[in-house]
């Protein structure tokens, strides 16, 4: 009987989370961002692209704004922060936003690895109200 009760007051729980998820994270209907022309690469080849990157981030002379699910302190991981910080001491402004759950490895890790001029922001932390609603919601469309 206590197993049901717990399986009860789950349901409710995840119910009720949702509900509030929903009431918080609303959409407006219209983007409030200008439609701008813009090109796409597409790669299929996970180390051509690092290179690209690479290439982007050394030609970068006013900005780097870099958004990534996982960013883990690999050898990847380390060379890209050194080529960010690198560019941060040459003036460059220096984003970076990461999954607040995707990257926690590297959070962690972060107190180990210099990152000094890099603005470094996790997107989406966990909170217990909605959290439910909001695991499901991870599609970082927010960069400000």
């Amino acid at each position: 009987m206590k197993i049901f009760v717990w399986i009860a007051l789950l349901v409710i729980w995840l119910r009720l989370d949702w509900l509030a998820g929903l009431k918080k994270n609303k959409q407006p209907l219209a983007s409030p961002y200008k439609k701008k022309n813009a090109e796409a690469t597409f790669f299929d080849d996970g180390v051509e692209w690092m290179k690209q990157l690479e290439d982007d981030c050394v030609n970068a002379v006013c900005t780097i704004d870099i958004m990534f699910f996982i960013l883990q302190s690999d050898d990847a991981g380390k060379r890209m922060m050194k080529l960010l910080v690198k560019k941060a001491r040459e003036g460059v402004s220096v984003r970076l936003m990461l999954d607040a759950i995707g990257s926690r490895p590297f959070k962690k890790s972060l107190k180990h690895i210099p990152h000094e001029g890099v603005i470094i922001q996790f997107s989406r932390p966990f909170r217990f109200k909605g959290s439910w609603f909001s695991m499901q919601k991870r599609n970082h469309k927010n960069f400000q």
